[in-house]
């Protein structure tokens, strides 16, 4: 569809189209009304739609976010005679933008591009066609999994605009703000600059999520953005559920413990050292060491000692000023005479202590390193 206030522009389009019929365009319909145009574009089948900016009654990008809104696979080739909003048309998934007068040649380069896109999206459209949840992974590093499918990583062009992507999932389904995206991603630019990177960052993230739009949809407004979903999981909710549906531990539950534990594959966006994550990362890390605990525990009362050193230890891996953890592997390494272990143990615990927040052991741990030291 082609819509342009003036009828001459949209004769100029047709006429380009007419001479390229390698490429098997249909013109559906073309309109100067641009309310006109709007109705018969959410009611008909458009795959393209080459749009004006500068319309009477409504702004062309305005006219594009309220399509998009309802028609996310609408694919649109901005024209205009100005070239001051290429950047906040590439932000509403633009595919293209020609200046007028358009010339030819740039114009086939513009169609080379539809044909792509629309062969692409036919591909990708049999990616997935089914309304099963989609799990976001978020332990270690982001992926996302379907029933039929393996876990696939989500590629984004850098590493800001995963971040983006990160944050505003991060505040699904909420108002997020330009400038409090800009202070977070883009602070040491100059404003302009500063929003050309982030509409650009979104454009890309729309991009990366094509495959997955059932799921996803960006909408734009004025102050932010709002990322909103739908049939999503998570696996770390996922994870914490099945960790209160544990009955109590004893030999007939280790097995389900271990092997829900076994689904917590790395802290919260691990692999990526947000600040902002931080509060979400510190409340799942306390949930696993809690459990971890208590199944080292329950292998030490068992004297399971490999068992329990493995539990011990792998917590002072996830945080080193754990008392018991530390205290525990000591106590174990004395019971199978590894003397230079618990030696090692000890002064690792003291060093970080001192390094992390400058005190010393607690007494108890202190007292008694020296009596087996003495006795060993």
């Amino acid at each position: 569809m082609l819509v342009d206030d003036e009828q001459l522009a949209l004769d100029f389009l047709k006429r380009y189209i007419e001479k390229t019929p390698e490429f098997n365009i249909e013109i559906v319909g073309t309109y100067t009304n641009p309310i006109a145009a709007k109705k018969a574009i959410l009611e008909n089948d458009i795959d393209v739609l080459f749009l004006d900016i500068h319309l009477p009654e409504i702004n062309g990008i305005q006219l594009a976010d309220e399509l998009l809104e309802k028609k996310p696979e609408l694919i649109i080739v901005f024209v205009t005679a100005y070239n001051e909003f290429a950047v906040e048309a590439f932000e509403l998934n633009a595919i293209d933008y020609l200046v007028k007068p358009v010339q030819f040649d740039r114009f086939k380069e513009t169609l080379a591009r539809l044909n792509e896109k629309v062969e692409w999206k036919a591909q990708q459209s049999q990616i997935i066609q089914t309304e099963d949840n989609l799990q976001v992974n978020l332990l270690g590093h982001l992926s996302f999994t379907l029933p039929s499918r393996k876990n696939e990583t989500i590629h984004f062009r850098t590493k800001k605009t995963q971040e983006l992507f990160l944050y505003l999932f991060h505040h699904r389904n909420e108002l997020v703000s330009k400038h409090l995206l800009i202070e977070l991603l883009w602070d040491e630019l100059e404003p302009s600059k500063a929003f050309a990177q982030l509409y650009t960052a979104i454009y890309h993230i729309r991009k990366a999520l094509t495959p997955y739009n059932y799921y996803f949809q960006i909408k734009s407004k004025t102050e932010g953005y709002i990322l909103k979903t739908k049939n999503i999981t998570l696996d770390y909710i996922n994870w914490e559920n099945r960790l209160k549906q544990l009955l109590e531990l004893n030999e007939k539950t280790i097995d389900q413990y271990l092997e829900v534990m076994e689904l917590y594959t790395g802290s919260y966006l691990q692999d990526y050292h947000y600040c902002w994550a931080e509060p979400v990362r510190f409340h799942y890390e306390q949930v696993w060491i809690k459990y971890a605990l208590e199944i080292a525990r329950y292998y030490n009362l068992r004297y399971e000692l490999e068992e329990a050193r493995t539990w011990y230890y792998s917590i002072c891996q996830h945080n080193s000023l754990i008392d018991e953890a530390h205290f525990e592997l000591m106590k174990i390494y004395a019971k199978q005479e590894k003397h230079a272990l618990v030696h090692q143990q000890y002064q690792t615990f003291e060093k970080t202590l001192k390094a992390e927040l400058n005190i010393s052991p607690e007494d108890y741990i202190v007292e008694w390193y020296k009596k087996w030291s003495m006795n060993s």
